[in-house]
């Protein structure tokens, strides 16, 4: 697998998580430490570069989700 196609199914899952959980864009965002412009791009399959790894690594820890499934489409 690709790179590419990891951070796709990244970006996948956590709209999946969000609209599996009924939480709002502003709650998840909030949720993960990044903002909701931040958010908007993720869920349509843009990862931003600044936010590095730090923002998949609060997704992880905060929605019990493993580093290796973050990356695999849910």
């Amino acid at each position: 697998m690709s790179n590419q196609e990891e951070l796709l199914n990244f970006c996948h899952n956590v709209k999946t998580v969000r609209r599996n959980m009924n939480l709002s864009k502003t709650k998840m965002a909030k949720m993960m430490g990044i903002g909701e412009r931040s958010l908007n791009l993720i869920e349509n399959g843009v990862f931003p570069e600044r936010l590095g790894i730090n923002a998949v690594v609060k997704f992880c820890f905060t929605f019990g989700i493993s580093l290796k499934d973050a990356f695999t489409k849910l």
